[in-house]
């Protein structure tokens, strides 16, 4: 029998360790790659055709969620579970629409992230309790009083992430492969569904929200 493919993906050494030892605890016979970056991703998975992906949503500065599609599309059958500090609030739905199969926080304790591992391995779904009733919540309704950024498609997320960690429009539209007309619409449309009129208010917005969280430098 085939031994089971993964890729881990982060882009902090310490991380990808500590996933590498849970992951061979609930997988013991897994072959595992670790890849820092997303064109690391790109190329293992043309390469290897893992079978699972545990993928940390905000990494090397760049928002994940818009390329869960795009792996996908390279590799149909790959099982991808979201490891990550980000928001679960404001990702978790998006992350199951765009096509993983699990959500968990890093926080968590290592039986619970076992526990995952080997769910999402299976093909099998993986979310926190509530990340489960506010999935099946807005599947009837989008709540958008609560948090404003429900408000945003998963590109002008993806906008918000690398305006508040301070690139330039440049930088932006190569990252999110944008014209600089094009991103420069994206932002002002960001402020004007969130109701802001200058960086400092979206800066201050996501805090509250807790839409940038990483796991730190190493």
């Amino acid at each position: 029998m085939a031994s089971l493919k993964v890729i881990i993906a982060d882009d902090h050494g310490i991380t990808r360790l500590g996933l590498h030892m849970l992951c061979r605890e609930a997988l013991p016979f897994a072959e595992i790659t670790e890849v820092e970056s997303l064109n690391g991703i790109y190329k293992e998975i043309r390469t290897i055709k893992p079978d699972l992906l545990m993928l940390d949503l905000l990494m090397n500065d760049t928002n994940c969620l818009t390329v869960i599609p795009e792996l996908l599309e390279i590799q149909p059958s790959l099982h991808i579970l979201v490891i990550t500090m980000a928001d679960e609030k404001t990702f978790g739905n998006r992350v199951l629409l765009a096509g993983a199969k699990g959500y968990v926080n890093k926080l968590n304790d290592n039986e619970v992230l076992k526990t995952a591992i080997q769910r999402v391995s299976q093909g099998m779904h993986f979310v926190s309790q509530e990340m489960y009733l506010n999935h099946l919540s807005s599947m009837g309704h989008k709540d958008e009083t609560v948090n404003p950024f429900a408000k945003l498609t998963d590109k002008e997320l993806e906008i918000v992430h690398y305006l508040i960690t301070g690139l330039s429009t440049s930088e932006i539209g190569e990252k999110a492969r944008l014209a600089l007309s094009t991103v420069s619409t994206y932002k002002n449309r960001i402020f004007t569904k969130l109701n802001i009129d200058n960086l400092v208010s979206l800066i201050n917005l996501s805090k509250t929200f807790n839409t940038n969280s990483h796991s730190g430098s190493e």
